[in-house]
């Protein structure tokens, strides 16, 4: 069942892809900007609602949660998807992100379906679920703000050199961009507050030898995220130096958890 799950999960997210990229294709030819035909949010929606039944036979197991590396990461990819979906239906113009998004999601799936979990950490505490829930919302939120930072500093930089090429053209007007990007920031940030409040709130040593690297990480992400919400809001921060910033606390977020889990878990095989 699993095998099958993720086979059309993956198989919906391709297929939304190709939908995609047309209409990004046809709209660049024709100089055009349009919201994305209604076959591929549907397809998309599909997709996504198909990548939580894969889910459900590799993470939702009981009332535990089985979150190894490769488990964990389409955890995440299916909430960034669900959030680029809501973004879809609400008329966000962010086609060119969801274009990035799409592939990655349906890599994760068929890597967690299909490759095995070298070890396999069971949660059953209710205070870590909310922990865990909280950190993976952040999470995705500030990955996506971290794809919108790169967009938006192509899009300037292009701009600067009064030349758009490709699918940039598409790209909704910076001011909109950068309105997208500081929503996506602060709704990130305020996440990562409650995760890492419940981190010390629910689990008893949070500077404990196997999890310092990540608390220490994850709070030096925080305080980057929170730097450029003030810059941005008392100095006007935006643009490529908000775009910096952002990939900035990124890099340390994702080094809080991949870097560490990836180290831990694929290479030396620890929980």
């Amino acid at each position: 069942m699993l095998t099958l799950s993720a086979i059309v999960t993956s198989t919906l997210y391709a297929i939304s892809f190709l939908l995609l990229i047309q209409h990004l294709v046809r709209c660049t030819r024709e100089g055009i900007r349009q919201t994305a035909p209604a076959s591929f949010t549907a397809t998309f929606a599909l997709a996504v609602v198909a990548h939580c039944v894969s889910l459900h036979y590799t993470v939702f197991l009981g009332q535990a949660l089985h979150l190894g590396f490769y488990r964990v990461s389409s955890l995440i990819f299916v909430v960034i998807s669900a959030i680029s979906l809501i973004s879809q239906l609400r008329k966000l113009e962010i086609d060119n992100l969801i274009a990035i998004v799409i592939p990655l999601a349906a890599l994760s799936v068929i890597v967690s379906s299909f490759v095995p979990s070298p070890t396999d950490k069971l949660v059953t505490s209710t205070g870590l679920i909310i922990h865990i829930v909280l950190s993976i919302l952040s999470y995705s939120i500030l990955t996506l703000a971290a794809v919108q930072a790169v967009l938006l500093a192509a899009q300037e930089q292009q701009l600067r050199q009064h030349s758009f090429n490709g699918l940039f053209r598409y790209l909704p007007p910076l001011m909109t961009m950068e309105r997208l990007l500081f929503e996506m920031l602060l709704l990130g940030f305020i996440l990562l507050t409650l995760g890492i409040g419940s981190g010390f709130l629910f689990i008893e040593d949070m500077f404990a030898q196997h999890l310092l690297h990540k608390t220490v990480l994850s709070i030096i992400a925080w305080c980057v995220f929170a730097t450029l919400l003030i810059g941005h809001h008392r100095r006007g921060w935006r643009g490529i130096t908000a775009a910096k910033w952002t990939l900035a606390g990124f890099f340390a977020l994702m080094l809080a958890y991949f870097g560490s889990k990836f180290a831990l878990e694929v290479i030396l095989q620890k929980v």
